[in-house]
């Protein structure tokens, strides 16, 4: 049985984070990045890294 690998959640923060303010870069509308961030990750995180991207 193979192990999958474990992301720290701090590193997974700082990654995500980064994402989503390159697609803000990218020209990408606030509501596109919540709804690719949400349908990826979840609600929790969307909310969490999206807080201006909420409608």
């Amino acid at each position: 049985m193979s192990k999958k690998p474990v992301m720290a959640e701090e590193l997974f923060a700082v990654m995500l984070e980064q994402a989503v303010q390159d697609l803000r870069k990218s020209g990408m509308d606030k509501d596109e990045i919540f709804t690719v961030v949400e349908e990826w990750f979840g609600s929790a995180y969307a909310c969490r890294f999206c807080k201006n991207s909420n409608p």
